[in-house]
Protein backbone atom coordinates (compact mmCIF):
# COMPACT_ATOMS: atom_id res chain seq x y z
CA UNK A 1 0.00 0.00 0.00
CA UNK A 2 1.38 3.35 -0.94
CA UNK A 3 2.06 5.75 1.92
CA UNK A 4 0.99 9.35 2.07
CA UNK A 5 3.86 11.46 0.79
CA UNK A 6 4.90 14.21 3.17
CA UNK A 7 6.51 17.54 2.36
CA UNK A 8 10.18 17.25 3.23
CA UNK A 9 11.38 20.64 4.33
CA UNK A 10 15.01 21.60 4.72
CA UNK A 11 16.53 23.51 7.59
CA UNK A 12 17.94 22.80 11.02
CA UNK A 13 16.01 20.51 13.30
CA UNK A 14 16.39 22.83 16.29
CA UNK A 15 15.36 25.85 14.25
CA UNK A 16 12.30 23.99 13.02
CA UNK A 17 11.31 23.04 16.56
CA UNK A 18 11.87 26.61 17.69
CA UNK A 19 9.42 27.82 15.08
CA UNK A 20 7.11 24.96 15.98
CA UNK A 21 7.16 26.05 19.62
CA UNK A 22 6.22 29.59 18.62
CA UNK A 23 3.46 28.62 16.19
CA UNK A 24 2.29 25.77 18.38
CA UNK A 25 1.52 28.30 21.10
CA UNK A 26 0.37 31.25 19.04
CA UNK A 27 0.09 30.53 15.33
CA UNK A 28 -2.49 28.84 13.12
CA UNK A 29 -2.50 25.12 12.41
CA UNK A 30 -1.43 24.03 8.98
CA UNK A 31 -4.49 24.01 6.75
CA UNK A 32 -5.77 20.69 5.51
CA UNK A 33 -8.81 19.59 3.55
CA UNK A 34 -11.60 20.09 6.06
CA UNK A 35 -14.08 17.30 6.63
CA UNK A 36 -17.44 18.66 7.84
CA UNK A 37 -18.25 17.28 11.27
CA UNK A 38 -21.66 18.08 12.71
CA UNK A 39 -21.46 20.11 15.93
CA UNK A 40 -17.67 20.10 15.85
CA UNK A 41 -17.54 16.59 17.32
CA UNK A 42 -15.90 13.48 15.83
CA UNK A 43 -18.38 10.93 14.57
CA UNK A 44 -18.93 7.24 15.23
CA UNK A 45 -22.00 6.07 13.30
CA UNK A 46 -24.21 3.10 14.07
CA UNK A 47 -27.15 1.59 12.22
CA UNK A 48 -28.94 0.02 15.17
CA UNK A 49 -29.69 0.90 18.78
CA UNK A 50 -27.39 -1.74 20.31
CA UNK A 51 -24.33 0.17 21.48
CA UNK A 52 -21.01 -1.41 22.49
CA UNK A 53 -18.83 0.86 24.64
CA UNK A 54 -15.18 -0.01 25.35
CA UNK A 55 -14.18 0.95 28.88
CA UNK A 56 -11.03 0.90 30.99
CA UNK A 57 -11.32 1.42 34.75
CA UNK A 58 -8.33 2.64 36.74
CA UNK A 59 -7.72 3.03 40.46
CA UNK A 60 -6.23 6.12 42.11
CA UNK A 61 -2.71 4.95 41.18
CA UNK A 62 -3.66 4.52 37.53
CA UNK A 63 -3.71 0.72 37.69
CA UNK A 64 -6.48 -1.32 36.02
CA UNK A 65 -9.30 -2.36 38.34
CA UNK A 66 -10.39 -5.99 38.01
CA UNK A 67 -13.32 -8.05 39.23
CA UNK A 68 -15.91 -5.52 38.08
CA UNK A 69 -19.50 -6.49 37.29
CA UNK A 70 -22.35 -4.86 35.37
CA UNK A 71 -23.94 -3.38 38.50
CA UNK A 72 -20.68 -1.53 39.27
CA UNK A 73 -21.45 0.89 36.42
CA UNK A 74 -23.94 3.62 35.60
CA UNK A 75 -24.26 4.60 31.94
CA UNK A 76 -25.93 7.69 30.50
CA UNK A 77 -26.73 8.75 26.96
CA UNK A 78 -27.29 12.49 26.63
CA UNK A 79 -27.82 12.55 30.41
CA UNK A 80 -30.53 9.84 30.36
CA UNK A 81 -29.78 6.65 32.37
CA UNK A 82 -29.53 3.53 30.21
CA UNK A 83 -30.01 -0.13 31.11
CA UNK A 84 -26.71 -1.94 30.76
CA UNK A 85 -27.32 -5.32 29.17
CA UNK A 86 -23.92 -6.93 29.56
CA UNK A 87 -20.40 -6.42 30.77
CA UNK A 88 -18.22 -8.34 28.33
CA UNK A 89 -14.60 -9.24 28.94
CA UNK A 90 -13.41 -9.91 25.40
CA UNK A 91 -10.52 -12.38 25.29
CA UNK A 92 -10.62 -12.81 21.51
CA UNK A 93 -7.48 -12.12 19.42
CA UNK A 94 -6.63 -8.50 18.62
CA UNK A 95 -6.30 -6.74 15.29
CA UNK A 96 -3.58 -4.22 16.16
CA UNK A 97 -1.83 -1.49 14.19
CA UNK A 98 1.62 -0.68 15.55
CA UNK A 99 1.94 3.01 14.70
CA UNK A 100 5.49 4.31 15.21
CA UNK A 101 6.77 7.87 15.23
CA UNK A 102 10.23 7.63 13.62
CA UNK A 103 11.11 11.33 13.73
CA UNK A 104 14.43 12.53 15.13
CA UNK A 105 13.27 12.29 18.75
CA UNK A 106 13.40 8.47 18.63
CA UNK A 107 16.14 7.68 16.11
CA UNK A 108 18.87 6.98 18.71
CA UNK A 109 16.65 4.46 20.51
CA UNK A 110 15.25 2.49 17.56
CA UNK A 111 16.63 -0.80 18.86
CA UNK A 112 14.67 -0.42 22.11
CA UNK A 113 11.55 0.52 20.12
CA UNK A 114 11.95 -2.59 17.94
CA UNK A 115 12.42 -4.81 20.99
CA UNK A 116 9.36 -3.40 22.76
CA UNK A 117 7.20 -3.80 19.64
CA UNK A 118 8.41 -7.40 19.19
CA UNK A 119 7.63 -8.30 22.81
CA UNK A 120 4.22 -6.65 22.54
CA UNK A 121 3.29 -8.68 19.45
CA UNK A 122 4.53 -11.87 21.09
CA UNK A 123 2.55 -11.15 24.28
CA UNK A 124 -0.75 -10.84 22.40
CA UNK A 125 -0.47 -14.38 21.08
CA UNK A 126 -0.33 -16.25 17.78
CA UNK A 127 -3.95 -15.60 16.81
CA UNK A 128 -3.64 -11.82 16.91
CA UNK A 129 -2.75 -9.93 13.73
CA UNK A 130 -0.59 -6.85 13.27
CA UNK A 131 0.24 -4.24 10.74
CA UNK A 132 3.18 -1.85 11.04
CA UNK A 133 2.75 1.80 10.07
CA UNK A 134 5.43 4.46 10.51
CA UNK A 135 5.28 8.23 10.23
CA UNK A 136 7.86 11.00 10.03
CA UNK A 137 8.15 13.02 6.81
CA UNK A 138 5.61 10.60 5.34
CA UNK A 139 3.29 7.79 6.41
CA UNK A 140 4.22 4.33 5.25
CA UNK A 141 2.73 0.87 5.74
CA UNK A 142 5.88 -1.20 6.27
CA UNK A 143 4.01 -4.44 6.88
CA UNK A 144 0.38 -5.20 6.08
CA UNK A 145 -1.58 -7.65 8.18
CA UNK A 146 0.28 -10.67 9.54
CA UNK A 147 0.26 -12.92 12.61
CA UNK A 148 3.88 -13.89 12.01
CA UNK A 149 6.10 -12.18 14.59
CA UNK A 150 9.20 -12.90 12.52
CA UNK A 151 7.67 -11.10 9.54
CA UNK A 152 6.91 -8.18 11.83
CA UNK A 153 10.53 -8.24 13.05
CA UNK A 154 11.81 -8.04 9.48
CA UNK A 155 9.61 -5.00 8.89
CA UNK A 156 10.75 -3.40 12.15
CA UNK A 157 14.37 -3.66 11.03
CA UNK A 158 13.53 -1.64 7.92
CA UNK A 159 12.56 1.30 10.11
CA UNK A 160 14.76 4.39 9.74
CA UNK A 161 14.30 7.87 11.11
CA UNK A 162 13.02 11.04 9.45
CA UNK A 163 13.07 14.72 10.30
CA UNK A 164 9.52 16.01 10.59
CA UNK A 165 6.34 14.44 11.97
CA UNK A 166 2.95 13.88 10.35
CA UNK A 167 1.28 12.26 13.36
CA UNK A 168 -2.34 13.04 12.49
CA UNK A 169 -1.82 11.67 8.98
CA UNK A 170 -0.50 8.47 10.58
CA UNK A 171 -3.53 8.13 12.83
CA UNK A 172 -5.87 8.83 9.93
CA UNK A 173 -4.29 6.18 7.68
CA UNK A 174 -4.12 3.58 10.47
CA UNK A 175 -7.79 4.07 11.33
CA UNK A 176 -9.29 4.69 7.89
CA UNK A 177 -7.21 2.43 5.64
CA UNK A 178 -6.03 -0.32 7.97
CA UNK A 179 -8.84 -0.81 10.48
CA UNK A 180 -12.16 0.63 9.32
CA UNK A 181 -13.22 -2.53 7.47
CA UNK A 182 -11.57 -5.01 9.84
CA UNK A 183 -13.90 -6.93 12.15
CA UNK A 184 -13.31 -7.96 15.74
CA UNK A 185 -11.39 -6.36 18.61
CA UNK A 186 -9.31 -3.54 17.16
CA UNK A 187 -6.62 -1.24 18.51
CA UNK A 188 -3.98 1.23 17.43
CA UNK A 189 -0.85 1.35 19.60
CA UNK A 190 1.00 4.57 18.84
CA UNK A 191 4.50 5.51 19.98
CA UNK A 192 5.09 9.26 19.59
CA UNK A 193 6.47 12.43 21.10
CA UNK A 194 3.15 14.09 20.27
CA UNK A 195 4.68 16.90 18.21
CA UNK A 196 2.93 17.17 14.84
CA UNK A 197 4.43 19.58 12.33
CA UNK A 198 3.75 18.15 8.87
CA UNK A 199 0.23 16.66 8.73
CA UNK A 200 -2.37 17.45 6.14
CA UNK A 201 -5.07 15.88 8.31
CA UNK A 202 -6.28 17.88 11.30
CA UNK A 203 -6.78 16.73 14.88
CA UNK A 204 -10.53 16.59 14.24
CA UNK A 205 -10.16 14.49 11.11
CA UNK A 206 -7.87 12.05 12.93
CA UNK A 207 -10.37 11.77 15.81
CA UNK A 208 -13.25 11.26 13.36
CA UNK A 209 -11.38 8.46 11.59
CA UNK A 210 -10.58 6.81 14.94
CA UNK A 211 -14.19 6.70 16.05
CA UNK A 212 -15.47 5.54 12.68
CA UNK A 213 -12.98 2.66 12.80
CA UNK A 214 -14.31 1.63 16.26
CA UNK A 215 -10.70 1.00 17.33
CA UNK A 216 -9.27 1.86 20.72
CA UNK A 217 -6.19 4.08 20.61
CA UNK A 218 -3.39 3.41 23.08
CA UNK A 219 -0.52 5.88 23.18
CA UNK A 220 2.99 5.44 24.51
CA UNK A 221 3.89 9.12 24.83
CA UNK A 222 7.52 10.22 24.76
CA UNK A 223 6.94 13.80 25.90
CA UNK A 224 8.51 13.23 29.34
CA UNK A 225 11.73 12.24 27.56
CA UNK A 226 11.65 14.83 24.79
CA UNK A 227 10.85 17.91 26.90
CA UNK A 228 14.18 17.98 28.82
CA UNK A 229 16.06 17.60 25.52
CA UNK A 230 14.19 20.51 23.96
CA UNK A 231 14.81 22.72 26.98
CA UNK A 232 18.57 22.41 26.38
CA UNK A 233 18.47 23.61 22.77
CA UNK A 234 19.63 27.18 22.40
CA UNK A 235 17.07 28.19 19.76
CA UNK A 236 14.23 26.76 21.83
CA UNK A 237 15.41 28.66 24.90
CA UNK A 238 15.77 31.83 22.81
CA UNK A 239 12.18 31.63 21.56
CA UNK A 240 10.97 30.81 25.07
CA UNK A 241 12.68 33.89 26.49
CA UNK A 242 11.12 36.04 23.76
CA UNK A 243 7.69 34.69 24.66
CA UNK A 244 8.33 35.30 28.37
CA UNK A 245 9.23 38.91 27.54
CA UNK A 246 5.80 39.16 25.90
CA UNK A 247 4.18 38.04 29.16
CA UNK A 248 3.88 34.30 28.56
CA UNK A 249 4.67 32.14 31.60
CA UNK A 250 6.59 28.86 31.22
CA UNK A 251 6.01 28.58 27.44
CA UNK A 252 7.97 25.34 26.99
CA UNK A 253 6.06 23.62 29.79
CA UNK A 254 2.77 24.94 28.42
CA UNK A 255 3.64 23.66 24.95
CA UNK A 256 4.38 20.11 26.14
CA UNK A 257 1.46 20.04 28.57
CA UNK A 258 -0.76 20.81 25.58
CA UNK A 259 0.76 17.89 23.65
CA UNK A 260 0.14 15.54 26.58
CA UNK A 261 -3.50 16.64 26.83
CA UNK A 262 -4.05 16.17 23.10
CA UNK A 263 -2.71 12.60 23.25
CA UNK A 264 -4.81 11.81 26.33
CA UNK A 265 -7.95 13.24 24.75
CA UNK A 266 -7.51 11.20 21.57
CA UNK A 267 -6.97 7.94 23.44
CA UNK A 268 -9.66 8.45 26.07
CA UNK A 269 -12.41 9.27 23.57
CA UNK A 270 -11.90 5.79 22.07
CA UNK A 271 -11.80 3.87 25.36
CA UNK A 272 -8.00 3.57 25.25
CA UNK A 273 -5.43 5.47 27.28
CA UNK A 274 -2.01 7.09 27.27
CA UNK A 275 1.11 6.07 29.16
CA UNK A 276 4.12 8.37 29.62
CA UNK A 277 7.31 6.40 30.37
CA UNK A 278 10.22 8.45 31.66
CA UNK A 279 12.91 6.61 29.70
CA UNK A 280 13.22 4.26 26.74
CA UNK A 281 14.14 1.53 29.23
CA UNK A 282 10.51 1.66 30.39
CA UNK A 283 9.06 0.96 26.93
CA UNK A 284 8.76 -2.78 27.52
CA UNK A 285 6.74 -2.23 30.69
CA UNK A 286 4.43 0.27 28.95
CA UNK A 287 3.77 -2.02 25.98
CA UNK A 288 3.33 -4.96 28.33
CA UNK A 289 0.69 -3.09 30.32
CA UNK A 290 -1.22 -2.33 27.12
CA UNK A 291 -0.96 -5.95 25.96
CA UNK A 292 -2.39 -7.20 29.27
CA UNK A 293 -5.33 -4.81 28.95
CA UNK A 294 -6.04 -5.68 25.33
CA UNK A 295 -6.05 -9.41 26.01
CA UNK A 296 -9.00 -8.84 28.36
CA UNK A 297 -10.70 -5.75 26.96
CA UNK A 298 -13.91 -4.74 28.75
CA UNK A 299 -17.06 -3.58 26.95
CA UNK A 300 -20.48 -2.47 28.16
CA UNK A 301 -23.51 -3.00 25.93
CA UNK A 302 -26.90 -1.30 26.02
CA UNK A 303 -29.90 -0.60 23.81
CA UNK A 304 -30.48 3.12 23.48
CA UNK A 305 -33.76 4.40 24.87
CA UNK A 306 -33.56 7.43 22.61
CA UNK A 307 -35.92 7.10 19.63
CA UNK A 308 -35.53 10.71 18.53
CA UNK A 309 -33.46 10.54 15.34
CA UNK A 310 -33.46 14.30 14.86
CA UNK A 311 -30.56 14.60 17.30
CA UNK A 312 -27.71 12.85 15.51
CA UNK A 313 -24.96 13.03 18.09
CA UNK A 314 -25.33 10.96 21.27
CA UNK A 315 -22.99 11.69 24.16
CA UNK A 316 -22.04 8.76 26.40
CA UNK A 317 -21.04 9.00 30.05
CA UNK A 318 -19.98 6.00 32.12
CA UNK A 319 -19.42 6.07 35.87
CA UNK A 320 -18.04 3.39 38.15
CA UNK A 321 -19.43 3.03 41.66
CA UNK A 322 -16.11 1.86 43.08
CA UNK A 323 -14.52 4.54 45.26
CA UNK A 324 -11.62 6.35 43.60
CA UNK A 325 -12.24 4.72 40.20
CA UNK A 326 -11.68 6.56 36.91
CA UNK A 327 -13.47 5.31 33.79
CA UNK A 328 -12.04 5.82 30.31
CA UNK A 329 -14.63 5.17 27.63
CA UNK A 330 -15.82 6.04 24.15
CA UNK A 331 -17.14 9.59 24.27
CA UNK A 332 -20.16 9.18 22.01
CA UNK A 333 -21.45 8.23 18.60
CA UNK A 334 -23.49 9.48 15.66
CA UNK A 335 -26.57 7.70 14.34
CA UNK A 336 -27.03 7.33 10.62
CA UNK A 337 -29.88 9.22 9.05
CA UNK A 338 -32.28 7.21 6.83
Amino acid sequence: MAGRRGILRTGGWAAGLGLLLFYGLYGPRRAGAQTPVAGGRPSFQVDVNLIKVPVAVLDEQGRPLTGLERHDFDLYEDGVPQDIQQLIVDTEPVEAVLLLDISRSVHRELNKVRKAAHNFAKALGKQSRFSLVTFADEVEVLRDWTNNVRALDRALHKVSSGLRTCMYDGIYLAAEDQLRHVEGKKAIIMLTDGIDNDSRATYRQAADALLRSQASLYVVGLTNMVQPQMEKIYRIRYVARALENLGETEPIKKFFDGKRRALEDLSQMTGGRTLFPNSFDELDAAYGQIADELKQKTFLTYVSKNQDRSRLYRKIEVRCRREGATVLHRAGYYIRTP
